[in-house]
């Protein structure tokens, strides 16, 4: 029998996605995590710092990152332009100047 993950025995339903599946299905680059209406600026954050991990570089090719969010491996350098770019929306939100 399939636990719910906090030690009670009730079953999981087959048709309830966990949050990576969700991810791993409507997210294919690192600008679609940006563009999600869903998340927050924190969440995205949190999920594109996940995914620059050292955890996740292909072996063969250090300059890509696989993590488990995306289905396919995408560039390090895409990953850190989107993290910039939340941190200007970030710094716009707070009434800062960009130059």
């Amino acid at each position: 029998m399939d636990t719910n993950g906090n030690g009670n025995s009730s079953p999981i339903p087959a048709d309830v996605m966990t949050a990576s599946e969700v991810l791993h299905r409507h997210f294919t680059r690192p600008e679609d995590i940006l563009e999600c209406q869903l998340l927050d600026v924190q969440e995205k954050r949190s999920i594109l710092a996940s995914g620059a991990s050292d955890r996740y570089s292909v072996e063969s090719a250090p300059q890509l990152r696989h993590p488990p969010q995306l289905p396919t491996s995408v560039h390090y350098r895409d990953i850190v332009e989107a993290l910039k770019a939340l941190d200007r929306i970030g710094f716009r939100r707070r009434g800062g100047a960009l130059s």
